[in-house]
């Protein structure tokens, strides 16, 4: 495994109270990543060559001062991928001083959540500030729209199709995870009966607000089974090394696919490699 980017998981509070959501971010929820700590997660990753910065939630915009300061400090040494849902693009002045500042601070990715379920209270305006004014700077931006069985994208695309002309749009299929397991039933997700295992998320490691570290950037990894430690507890090449121990040989995990396949309902490798580690 050889790991290129820190996960930081800062908080599990959100504007949102989304469905689909796998980590139950809710406006209720209050867990957020200490400032002094993320700066020394970062400062852990850089000294072990990790230079590249995923700052995700719930939603980070929430704390964007924090988040600034963060990326400020380490702007000669790292660069930053930040996901947000856009509730903080209301107007394009406002949406433009924001970006350019998080750009000033090596921002190079932003990743906004478009979807259904998102937009259930957020503006698709407010994805239009985020595209337009993102591209007149020459900020990267990606999409990430996660979907059920009997969503319809079609209707998403042709509302921004002028915006999201040379924007990357990764469809994400609904795990059956977090509130999502609440809310819906087996019939509703997107099973694939020919998968074809691959580790997608694994040159991430993930740390959480607590300082526990994760294998990889996988939703399915970041709960308390798949734990390879915390920061405050060992040395960050030691958890490195123990999340690499935690992680199957890929081998492994496709015996575990070829044996199980017809027993159960897998939606993707990182689905497969959950079950593994449940079993």
């Amino acid at each position: 495994m050889n790991y290129k980017c820190l996960g930081l998981l800062y908080t599990r509070k959100c504007t949102e109270n989304c469905t689909i959501c796998c980590f139950n971010c809710s406006p209720k929820r209050h867990e957020k990543m200490h400032k002094k700590d993320a700066i020394k997660f970062i400062k852990a990753a850089i000294d072990n060559g990790i230079r590249y910065i995923g700052i995700s939630g719930g939603e980070p915009f929430i704390y964007l001062d924090e988040i600034e300061e963060i990326m400020n400090y380490f702007r000669d040494e790292c660069i930053f991928n930040i996901t947000t849902n856009g509730f903080w693009a209301i107007e394009k002045g406002k949406t433009r001083n924001i970006l350019e500042r998080l750009v000033n601070n090596n921002l190079v990715t932003l990743k906004i959540s478009i979807d259904k379920y998102h937009l259930a209270n957020i503006s698709i305006n407010n994805m239009k500030n985020i595209l337009n004014e993102s591209k007149k700077i020459g900020l990267k931006v990606v999409v990430g729209t996660t979907i059920l069985k009997n969503d319809d994208i079609g209707k998403l695309i042709t509302e921004l199709k002028e915006e999201l002309i040379s924007t990357g749009i990764f469809i994400h299929p609904c795990y059956k995870f977090g509130r999502a397991s609440i809310y819906f039933d087996d019939i509703d997700f997107i099973y694939d009966n020919e998968i074809k295992i691959r580790c997608p998320e694994g040159n991430i490691i993930t740390i959480d607000y607590n300082g526990n570290i994760y294998p990889c950037g996988s939703i399915f990894a970041i709960e308390a089974s798949r734990c390879a430690g915390n920061f405050f507890e060992a040395k960050f090449t030691d958890l490195m090394r123990n999340c690499i121990n935690i992680c199957p040989d890929i081998n492994e995990l496709n015996k575990y696919y070829n044996e199980t396949r017809f027993m159960n309902n897998y939606i993707d490798s990182c689905n497969v490699c959950y079950k593994y580690y449940q079993n």
